[in-house]
């Protein structure tokens, strides 16, 4: 495993204390490993397609 790509959907606001928690953990055991999270809910919905296959591809 190389990388992670954490992705929040578009839904109700939630504080992302979860992922936050899970990236920490994978940090703290595989420092080594790229994270990147990617919240959907920032980018108009015409672009939310395109910005999640960018960065994937990234």
């Amino acid at each position: 495993m190389n990388s992670i790509l954490y992705v929040f959907l578009p839904c109700k606001k939630v504080y992302p204390i979860g992922v936050t928690y899970l990236a920490d953990f994978i940090h703290r055991r595989r420092p080594d490993v790229r994270q990147h999270i990617l919240d959907l809910s920032l980018y108009p919905q015409a672009q939310r397609a395109g910005i999640l296959r960018e960065t994937a591809s990234a």
